[in-house]
């Protein structure tokens, strides 16, 4: 009940459908992926990471490659990187996204010459069916940063809420409501409350 209700004042905060509080950005990028994954199917929740027969790819721009596409892999996911460390074009991030595409990565804070932007990006990814997962972890200054990405068209966005003085341990993963609810599912509170078998029961919050 926390869970939802502090979710529903944040999205009423933020602008945007809906948001769950999570133990950092990191967090929110696994939840969010292992949400975009399985839905709302325990059967499928159950059986991460092995994701065989599930959508699993993740797309991103080869010159945004970071140590964090590390976390959304740990769902069972499979990086498929678009263009070249040269740079991406929209035709080679299309190309990118084909039927195993689970969903399109695009860490916020890399945004440079030669890159597909981001507002391209999502109307690239929208063509195609495809969700876009925004890290945003510090993008919160100016503090349009914290609304723009869910107007902009982004399923889910993940913010660092350290970065708004919050505990260094905390995050928000806010978005789409049915993939924001799923993600929920995937949580402890739902691992112990309904015996759901979400693969964030590690993920608990204080």
């Amino acid at each position: 009940q926390l869970l939802e209700s502090t979710g529903r004042i944040i999205a009423g905060l933020l602008d945007c459908p809906a948001a769950l509080v999570t133990p950092g950005c990191a967090a929110a990028l696994y939840l969010g992926t292992a949400a975009c994954m399985t839905g709302k199917d325990p059967e499928k929740m159950a059986r991460l990471p092995e994701a065989t027969g599930l959508k699993r790819e993740v797309v991103i721009q080869q010159g945004q490659r970071y140590k964090y596409d590390r976390v959304v892999r740990m769902t069972g996911a499979l990086i498929v990187a678009a263009g070249s460390d040269a740079g991406t074009t929209p035709a080679q991030l299309e190309e990118a996204l084909g039927p195993q595409t689970l969903a399109l990565l695009y860490p916020a804070h890399d945004e440079r010459e030669g890159l597909v932007p981001l507002r391209q990006a999502i109307e690239i990814a929208h063509r195609r069916g495809v969700p876009v997962i925004v890290d945003a972890a510090s993008r919160v200054y100016p503090v349009d940063g914290l609304k723009k990405y869910c107007a902009w068209g982004a399923d889910l966005v993940g913010y660092g809420a350290k970065y708004i003085g919050a505990p260094n341990s905390t995050g928000i993963l806010c978005g789409r409501a049915d993939l924001v609810e799923a993600a929920r599912l995937h949580s402890f509170a739902s691992f112990e409350k309904h015996s759901l078998p979400g693969a964030g029961r590690p993920l608990k919050l204080d």
